[in-house]
């Protein structure tokens, strides 16, 4: 029973994507706010409040580890499944 009422109060996948829709059209029709501070304000913002976050180039790192993973097993790609795993893979240069 706790799992159903755990189940009942997430957002229904279709309330999510109304909500990003509307977030969308409102960039769209400049009805947000501009940003308080700047972007590289946020993004040590974020770092600071979530350290393995994994941003575009750290995506990058992890797709390069799993084709070499996959070179070495001779397949195309072998994914990085755990998150600690994909944090370290997105750090490696």
């Amino acid at each position: 029973m706790h799992a159903r009422l755990r189940r009942r109060h997430r957002p229904q996948p279709q309330r999510r994507r109304g909500t990003v829709r509307t977030l969308f059209d409102d960039a769209i029709a400049g009805r947000l706010p501009s940003p308080a501070g700047s972007a590289r304000a946020f993004r040590r913002a974020v770092r600071r409040s979530h350290p393995d976050v994994v941003g575009a180039a750290g995506l990058v790192r992890i797709l390069r580890a799993e084709r070499a993973r996959g070179q070495a097993s001779g397949r195309p790609a072998v994914k990085v499944a755990t998150v600690s795993d994909l944090v370290r893979a997105s750090r490696r240069r």
